[in-house]
């Protein structure tokens, strides 16, 4: 029996749905600001507001590096059962970001007029500059509140804490859309009001997930223990990357609002930025499949699961494919009717923001290719990939390409430099990798830039799945999931003893997945939904399982190259240890064990567990789990992405 995709897709399709609605919801207040702007304050506003945006997203950008980072480190910590240094991770993290805010804030209302001059609003788009810094001084203290917000949005999600996210995000959406209109019909305090719409929004939505945080229980809180520099420095590490692209797309943004004012007018810098906010309304479909990637593949990377990585790139990738042609469909046929939310049919710009964005809008599915292709890399740490697409992607080609055709064909031309940009890197990309791989890519496997030890693992490793809408292996009746556990216990029996182990532990690992199987599939599976539990089992040697523990800290903190070397150093020495234990009856006899268990039943309530543990009845009832408890070098019990975790290192 091995394990299927069921549950890697179900908790792919929830969680991304998840991320989806979350961006939506949080970008909705940049989108219904420019409706605002341009509906009611006029293109010379709308105009001056697109003018400021590198700003923005240069804070994005700064944020970016800690959420993407702590996301990402904390996921990898949980698939590999250290919740604790999750702990210490965040802590310092949130530690930094603080005085980086405060500082942020400062410097914006200290320097706002040369800021303004410096995004472009000289000569004669010295008209933009006032309109430009009131913007900046309104909003400054929501720039700053929002260098905190998406890292513990991240964390959330990651606890299984999203509803705390949308109360948070649904709060900011309508103080700012009822700031935005109060602004626009009473205050008439023009872009000054608009920025202090922003931070009032931030301000609301951050006290709400404050609350959220200190109120509800999750697994990755504040810690004062292992606060040490270079758990920030791993963050900081993972998430400049993904960061790196919100500093390229400012300063493509500054780029194309350049060109589109040799080349046109102000009023092609307006439909830019309507085609931007539209750019908003789009574009959260492909980064939650994204983010759902990068959070999954940390994950797995945790585990050392090829398997699962392997699964998660092509149902990823797909998805983004797709949902990308939908976009480019919908947004083309949709255009007028996108672009009416922003201008009259009769207003100059009208025409060419309908114009721009029919074409515009034809980058999504390339897009989505490379952001899922960045994302991945990122989330099991082939960083280099990711800062090689990413720059290719936003910095060289985009702009390479605007730049040339924008000057070729003009405005028309600026608008297609962004999908050729994004083909081109696409392009690149494959090129890349078949230099590196020295083959040209066909498959899954030749994409991904895994390490030997994950194919040492594969050997040694056997997977189940259980489900109730699953059917028996080698027949057309479904089995009951109590049913499929013990034909998994059985099959995992066998497969543990032709590796040499011992009698008693093939009792405690079998025993076990049908003591938790039970206790899963009759507590947890509920009636009219679909329920699954991936099972996994890894043989070691067990002279290096205490080493094979302290490569996943070591590995997790490391630079792409060091973790190189540990990765190399542990091979030989696996390989070596394994040869000393070869028997006329194994090729390697195994005597230390990594059992998981995952499900993505309700979230399993530790607390009440820790309390019914030491219970006599119980350990009557479950005498594996309670030998587990005792046996076990290293046990942990998680929930993350909508998944219970059990761990355990015999």
């Amino acid at each position: 029996m091995q394990q299927n995709t069921q549950l890697l897709r179900h908790t792919f399709a929830t969680y991304s749905g998840r991320q989806m609605a979350n961006l939506m919801m949080s970008l909705m207040g940049s989108i219904v600001d420019s409706i605002v702007i341009s509906r009611f304050l006029g293109v010379d506003a709308i105009a001056a507001f697109q003018l400021v945006l590198p700003l923005t997203l240069v804070g994005a950008m700064l944020s970016q590096v800690f959420s993407t980072g702590i996301q990402t480190v904390c996921s990898r910590y949980l698939g590999s059962g250290h919740i604790d240094e999750a702990k210490s991770a965040y802590t310092m993290t949130i530690l930094t970001i603080v005085p980086i805010a405060l500082l942020w804030l400062l410097g914006i209302w200290l320097c706002a007029d040369t800021i303004v001059a410096l995004l472009g609003a000289t000569g004669e788009s010295a008209y933009l500059a006032e309109g430009a810094a009131d913007y900046l001084y309104g909003a400054a203290p929501g720039f700053a509140l929002m260098m905190f917000m998406p890292t513990q949005m991240n964390i959330m999600f990651l606890e299984g804490k999203s509803k705390y996210c949308m109360v948070s995000i649904a709060c900011q959406l309508v103080i700012n859309i009822a700031g935005d209109f109060y602004n626009a019909f009473f205050l008439h305090w023009g872009l000054f009001g608009m920025g202090l719409a922003t931070s009032a929004c931030n301000l609301v939505g951050f006290v709400v997930m404050l609350y959220g945080k200190l109120t509800a229980k999750g697994g990755i809180g504040f810690t004062s223990k292992g606060l040490k520099l270079r758990k920030v420095m791993a963050v900081v590490s993972i998430g400049v990357p993904s960061a790196l692209s919100e500093l390229y797309v400012s300063v493509q943004t500054f780029v194309v609002n350049r060109v589109l004012l040799i080349v046109a007018t102000g009023t092609s810098v307006a439909a830019f930025g309507v085609i931007n906010s539209l750019y908003d309304i789009f574009s959260p479909f492909l980064l939650g499949i994204a983010t759902t990637t990068m959070t999954m593949a940390g994950v797995f990377y945790g585990e050392r699961d090829k398997a699962g990585m392997h699964n998660l790139f092509n149902i990823s990738l797909g998805s983004a494919v797709v949902v990308g042609l939908i976009i480019g469909v919908v947004g083309m046929l949709a255009s007028p009717a996108l672009v009416s939310l922003y201008f009259d049919s009769s207003d100059e710009a009208f025409d060419t923001a309908v114009r721009g964005f029919a074409i515009f809008v034809w980058l999504f599915p390339f897009y989505g290719i490379n952001k899922i292709l960045q994302d991945y890399y990122l989330g099991c740490n082939s960083i280099r990939m990711t800062y090689i697409i990413n720059t290719l992607e936003n910095l060289v080609f985009v702009v390479l390409a605007v730049v040339v055709l924008g000057h070729l064909y003009g405005e028309v031309g600026v608008w297609w430099g962004f999908v050729v940009g994004e083909v081109l890197a696409i392009l690149a990309t494959l090129v890349i990798i078949a230099i590196r791989k020295r083959r040209l890519p066909r498959t899954t496997d030749d994409m991904l830039f895994l390490s030997p030890l994950f194919d040492k693992m594969e050997e040694t490793t056997r997977e189940w799945t259980v489900g109730d809408d699953l059917q028996s292996v080698g027949g057309d009746l479904q089995s009951s999931p109590l049913e499929q556990v013990k034909k998994a216990s059985s099959e995992a029996r066998q497969y543990m003893l032709s590796l040499g182990a011992s009698e008693a532990d093939v009792w405690l690992v079998t025993e076990t997945m049908n003591e938790f199987g039970e206790l899963i599939t009759s507590l947890g599976f509920k009636h009219g939904k679909h329920h699954y539990i991936d099972i996994r089992l890894v043989g070691y040697p067990r002279s290096i399982l205490h080493d094979e523990i302290e490569q996943f800290k070591k590995i997790d903190q490391s630079s792409t190259r060091e973790v190189e070397q540990i990765e190399k150093q542990f091979i030989e020495k696996q390989a070596n240890l394994q040869s000393q234990h070869s028997t006329p009856n194994a090729q390697h006899k195994m005597d230390g064990w990594v059992f998981r268990l995952r499900d993505n039943c309700r979230q399993f309530d530790i607390d009440k567990w820790a309390a019914v543990h030491n219970d006599e009845d119980v350990k009557q009832h479950y005498p594996a789990i309670g030998a587990l408890a005792n046996r076990a070098d290293e046990i942990s019990y998680g929930y993350t992405m909508g998944m219970n975790y059990l761990l355990a290192k015999i």
